[in-house]
Order: structure tokens, then C-alpha cells, then sequence
């Protein structure tokens, strides 16, 4: 199948092997689907010298041509199926974006299906790290463990509550669990970005986690981490050596977690310093 864009060309094997003598290059189809009239004379001939080249018999070879057919026919419509959204959604169509919907069709209708495909295509764009591929695979597992089909016009605010619900009985870390529902939003939030239509089911849901287990330094733990720090190479008041890490980065809080220590009167660290 030959597919033109902007002047660009795109050659898609379709996987059909298939007598050159017995195809319709005009009509893009096997002569048996033509009707009797408007195949060649010598037809029954052309069957049975295939027949006898590929094996069969020409009512076998007959019946392959029509399945050939219907598969020529679905890949067609597949493609001015892609074309038309295209044309609904009024943005401009480029042959990658027509090789993207065409080859993952299905993603348009089951979330679970758009989410595998986006999460190779942002892999694929640089978009994500290897790492957070891993990551987003595990919340897509996840996902379709709990159910391996899921509609787009089946999302609705339930949605929400019964993954939760399924998170809770196979999920005992409560931050792996926020994990998984953000991963789900962000992804939700893509299928937004690219004009699919339907309910957000965590309009009303809120994703819960819990802090880190942080046990804080004391004031002498925390002069004795400086003094080992000291003995590693870096002098008091002097800058580390080229590869060590400033004291300050060890005692630094989580992301996103206030800031634990302060300094009391007279500018000495407090006590509540958290490790790292």
C-alpha cells in the first residue's frame, strides 16, 4: 500500500504474497474478486497454472484471493479512517502522524492500548529516560492487570476508585500506589493533548501518599558526621576535593519536603537536621 502526505511516500507491506498475473494493478485487487465479466479471458488457465506452480487447487487459490482481498479493503479503510479523524480534529496532517495512528489504531478507542503506544513513542522522541520507561511499563502492567481493556468512553469517575481499590489489595506501599494514579493522570493527560474525548476520572479523586521515614540527626551525630567529613580530605573552611560532595548536599531534605534543620541563636545548626 502506497500512502502520499506532503509529497512524502510511504511504502506499507502489507505481508500478501500473491501471482503477479493474477492481480489487478488498476483496481488494487486479485482478479477473483472482479466479477466473471470483467476478468481476463484466459482466467481458468491463469488459476491453473498457479495452481500448479504454488500448489493447491484453483478453488483453494480462489478462496485465498478473497481473504486477500478483505485484508487490502481493511487496510484501506484503516487509512482513510485515520485520514477523516485527521480532518474532524482540524489540525495538519503529516505523514508521521499518519504512520503513528495507522500502525496503533486501537489506541484511539482503549486507554490501555494508547498508553502502551505513547509510552514508546515519548521513549523513542527522547522524552522519557530509560528509567522512567521502566517506571511507566510497571504502572501500564499494573493497569492492565486490573483490567486489560479499557475504553475511553468507559472512564468515568468510578474508574478512579476501583483501580484504587485494586491498588490497596495488591499494593502495600501507599507511595507506590500515588505512583501508579500519576503515572495513570499523566497519560490522561496526554490522550487529552492529542484531542481524544472523554470523562477525567480523577476529577474528584485525591491521589494520597505518605512522608518518607526521615530519622533526624542529633546535634552531636551531626558534628561527628562533620568531623569524619573533615578527616575524608576536607579541611575547615576549605573547598572539597574534585569529586566529593559538600557536606551540605548529605543533609539536604527529600524534593518537595520543607527544609528540616534550622539554626538556633548564635547561628549553630539545630538538632532536628535530617539524614540523608
Amino acid at each position: 500500500m502506497q500512502v502520499i502526505i506532503n509529497a512524502e511516500v510511504w511504502f506499507r507491506n502489507l505481508d500478501l504474497a500473491w501471482p503477479e498475473w493474477l492481480f489487478n494493478d488498476a483496481q488494487g485487487v486479485c482478479l477473483a474478486a472482479l466479477p466473471p465479466a470483467d476478468r481476463p479471458a484466459d482466467y481458468p488457465q491463469l488459476l491453473a497454472a498457479a495452481a500448479a506452480l504454488f500448489g493447491g487447487t484453483p478453488k483453494s487459490l480462489a478462496k485465498r484471493a478473497s481473504e486477500h482481498n478483505l485484508l487490502i479493503g481493511q487496510a484501506l479503510a484503516k487509512a482513510n479512517k485515520v485520514q477523516v479523524d485527521w480532518r474532524l480534529s482540524e489540525q495538519v496532517m503529516t505523514l508521521e502522524r499518519f504512520k503513528r495512528d495507522f500502525e496503533t489504531s486501537g489506541s484511539k478507542t482503549d486507554f490501555v492500548a494508547y498508553f502502551r503506544d505513547k509510552i514508546i513513542e515519548r521513549h523513542r522522541k527522547g522524552k522519557i529516560s530509560d528509567t522512567t520507561r521502566k517506571n511507566h511499563f510497571s504502572t501500564l502492567n499494573a493497569l492492565a492487570a486490573f483490567r486489560a481493556v479499557v475504553p475511553f468512553n468507559t472512564l468515568t469517575t468510578e474508574f478512579a476508585d476501583d483501580f484504587n481499590r485494586y491498588l490497596e489489595k495488591n499494593v502495600n506501599a501507599v507511595n507506590t500506589r500515588w505512583c501508579r494514579h500519576r503515572d495513570v493522570k499523566t497519560y490522561l493527560a496526554q490522550a487529552k493533548e492529542d484531542k481524544l474525548r472523554f470523562d477525567d476520572p480523577y476529577r474528584n479523586f485525591k491521589n494520597r501518599d505518605e512522608p518518607g521515614k526521615w530519622k533526624p540527626l542529633k546535634t552531636e551525630e551531626l558534628a561527628k558526621l562533620e568531623h569524619y567529613y573533615r578527616l575524608c580530605g576536607a579541611p575547615h573552611g576549605a573547598p572539597p576535593h574534585p569529586g566529593q560532595v559538600p557536606l551540605q548536599l548529605l543533609v539536604q531534605p527529600a524534593p518537595g519536603r520543607p527544609q528540616a534543620h534550622r539554626r538556633q541563636q548564635g547561628g549553630e545548626p539545630g538538632a532536628d537536621v535530617q539524614g540523608p
